[in-house]
């Protein structure tokens, strides 16, 4: 997968958590390794961002995928979407 595939994802992650965060300009700037709690996004965002995900990509999170620790930053997500899309990483 290309690199501005990559970077398409990145964008698209960044701007979801945005709409779904309580601080959206702060999570529109968020830098990609950074923890999206810090823009605001709890436990039930977090879940939507993840069907959000999963419906625009057209893929799905397997329940022992399911840890905080997998959606930690949009650089883990995009890196996970990157790896479900059957690109290298």
């Amino acid at each position: 997968m290309s690199g501005n595939a990559l970077e398409e994802i990145k964008r698209f992650v960044r701007n979801s958590v945005a709409s779904l965060s309580k601080n959206p300009p702060a999570a529109g700037e968020l830098d990609e390794d950074a923890p999206i709690q810090s823009a605001g996004i709890d436990s039930m965002q977090l879940i939507n961002l993840v069907v959000q995900l999963e419906l625009h990509y057209d893929l799905v999170f397997e329940d022992d995928e399911m840890l905080l620790e997998n959606f930690k930053t949009i650089a883990i997500i995009a890196d996970s979407i990157v790896v479900k899309l059957g690109g290298a990483r």
